[in-house]
């Protein structure tokens, strides 16, 4: 059963909408910069050298203008201001997403069976809830919880943390993973399930993929999907340093000679998906239509943060057989690309498995695009899959392949001068291929091994 993407939200770094968004990739920008004073000291954790614990060494990112995150039409959505004080940010822009994207597609204010439409959200990070926690962890610390207890200091205690807000009754709601879904559901009343899901740097696409099994299955007939995230503390900076995952240059550069890790980055992405009979039925306009789509795990690898190139296959065999079309036919190829030594070797040797599997040889030629928004915004974690998501959905809708940023000198490891894949340099218009609609696929490979493949075709009327 088709499944059609009707409407498009987002927020990424140097991109407030998909209009935004869709100018940031098509002029190849890359937006790095220092981390923000106004998210944490960053000299206390940096160190140039790799050696020295509970530091990183870099002090870039992609991060959202601090009113984006901080700024927020609380009554507009008719929920208190104070409620929204304790609130996690991911939240907020999370609303905000969705209401752009259901203003996209017309339904803000359209009649529609809300008791039939449902909420499908990646989430899997909440540093929000560590800031607020900050009060009662003070008070175990000086306490000897952790190490020697401070007695006698409790004025101290007190000024350390007298900006942090108070814990209060929205405090423990406004910050469970739970509500990241449910704050949707409950904000634009709608009655089907509401799902936040948690398989790391995937979740945003395992989350879309649930949403189609979802319509698929007829439990509902409209489903909004995405995944959020934000950076609040050095937490993730500093542990990926720990193992090496985040480049020592600061940049992202996805299938790159000299890539050596990602940056991290930030944003929020949602679309609104309904089963293609039923949308071209209500008359709504239609960005794409997904095929085929598929989630699996690696099972048993090396270790939890080792991706595995049988079960990446497998979840690229599973989609396109889902999607009734061979892989040799997309025209652009959107992967997890993360820029790290282990990751981009993994994937492409499966994907050019997975297309020599399915007749490509060496005289067609390189045929299809490859990219990763991660050299243009960073890893956006949790949010990384629908970032992948609305790029490729964007691309088939402009017809267009956009540039990869950041490519001087193609990893020879990836052998891409003798396989079916090319990276585009310039914007290039989208051809489509003789009796072939334009195709394209999108790759989420999570830490822990849980893998989503989705496949795609430009909506023709």
């Amino acid at each position: 059963m088709d499944i059609a993407i009707v409407g498009l939200g987002c927020r990424f770094p140097q991109a407030r909408d998909p209009v935004g968004y869709w100018d940031l990739i098509r002029r190849g920008t890359v937006a790095f910069g220092p981390i923000p004073k106004d998210r944490w000291d960053h000299a206390l954790f940096f160190d140039s050298t790799t050696r020295v614990p509970d530091k990183t060494y870099i002090d870039k990112g992609a991060y959202l203008d601090e009113s984006e995150v901080r700024e927020f039409g609380a009554l507009h959505f008719g929920l208190a201001p104070r409620r929204l004080q304790v609130t996690d940010p991911q939240h907020r822009i999370l609303l905000d997403a969705v209401r752009g994207a259901l203003q996209d597609a017309g339904y803000e204010s359209r009649a529609y069976d809300r008791s039939r439409a449902g909420v499908f959200i990646g989430a899997s990070a909440n540093e929000h809830k560590e800031l607020l926690l900050a009060r009662l962890r003070s008070v175990q610390m000086f306490d000897g919880t952790f190490g020697r207890s401070l007695p006698g200091v409790e004025a101290i205690r007190n000024a350390l943390v007298e900006d942090v807000v108070p814990m209060r009754a929205f405090s423990i709601a406004g910050n469970l993973m739970n509500m990241s879904a449910a704050i949707v559901a409950q904000t634009f009343d709608l009655g089907g399930p509401a799902l936040s899901i948690d398989a790391a740097c995937s979740s945003a696409l395992v989350a879309a993929q649930q949403a189609i099994v979802n319509l698929r299955a007829g439990q509902i007939d409209l489903a909004i999907a995405g995944g959020v995230y934000i950076n609040l503390l050095p937490d993730n900076l500093v542990g990926f340093s720990r193992i090496g995952a985040i480049s020592r240059k600061g940049e992202c550069r996805p299938f790159d000679a000299a890539a050596d890790g990602f940056v991290m980055g930030e944003g929020v992405g949602a679309v609104i998906l309904k089963r293609l009979e039923d949308a071209r039925r209500d008359g709504d306009r239609i960005y794409a239509v997904v095929k085929g789509a598929a989630s699996n795990n690696d099972g048993r690898s090396e270790g939890p943060m080792t991706p595995r190139p049988g079960g990446q296959l497998e979840a690229l065999r599973m989609a396109y057989r889902d999607a009734g079309f061979s892989p040799s036919t997309l025209g652009y190829v959107e992967a997890h690309g993360t820029a790290t030594t282990v990751g981009d070797v993994v994937e492409v040797t499966a994907l050019r498995t997975l297309f020599s599997d399915a007749g490509w040889t060496a005289a067609d030629g390189a045929r299809t695009a490859l990219g990763s928004v991660k050299a243009n915004i960073g890893h956006t974690m949790s949010a990384a899959g629908i970032a992948g998501l609305i790029k490729t959905v964007l691309a088939l809708h402009h017809k267009s392949l956009p540039p990869q940023p950041s490519i001087n000198e193609e990893n020879p490891k990836l052998q891409l001068e003798r396989g079916p894949f090319f990276l585009p340099r310039v914007e290039t218009p989208w051809e489509a291929r003789a009796g072939i609609p334009r195709r394209a696929g999108v790759s989420s490979f999570g830490f822990g091994g849980t893998n989503a493949v989705l496949g795609f075709r430009k909506f023709e009327s």
